[in-house]
């Protein structure tokens, strides 16, 4: 039973939440066959901070490659600081995916996650050529 401070007569009309700096520039990447409703092959949700084109604070999820969302920790913490460029990041997601361990029909997601990583990055840090 879900419990609230609300009388019967009083409805929700809005709400507000603060929104940090890396929060306000995020995307949203979801990678299908065809624009649809299909189920993501892949998807990436990105939340960055980026100051003078350098990484200041980087989070990163994968989703539809695994049981559940999978973060990709190692490479936030080796980006931080980095140039926010297609070069800097690719070196890094690329060992991030090394220990990927796929089932031999689903090989194909690595390489499309990897690119869906770097084109979520570049396009939250504002680099619409991604």
């Amino acid at each position: 039973m879900l419990l609230n401070r609300m009388r019967g007569d009083e409805i929700i009309t809005g709400y507000s939440f603060s929104v940090d700096a890396a929060s306000a520039n995020s995307v949203y990447l979801k990678v299908r066959e065809r624009k649809s409703f299909e189920y993501a092959k892949v998807s990436a949700a990105v939340c960055l901070e980026a100051r003078d084109g350098r990484i200041q604070a980087l989070r990163v999820a994968m989703g539809s490659i695994a049981q559940r969302p999978w973060r990709l920790r190692a490479a936030e913490a080796k980006l931080a600081g980095a140039v926010l460029t297609s070069d800097a990041l690719t070196p890094v997601l690329d060992e991030e995916f090394a220990s990927a361990r796929p089932a031999s029909s689903q090989e194909y997601k690595v390489r499309l996650a990897r690119n869906a990583a770097r084109r979520a990055i570049l396009l939250a840090g504002g680099k619409s050529h991604a």
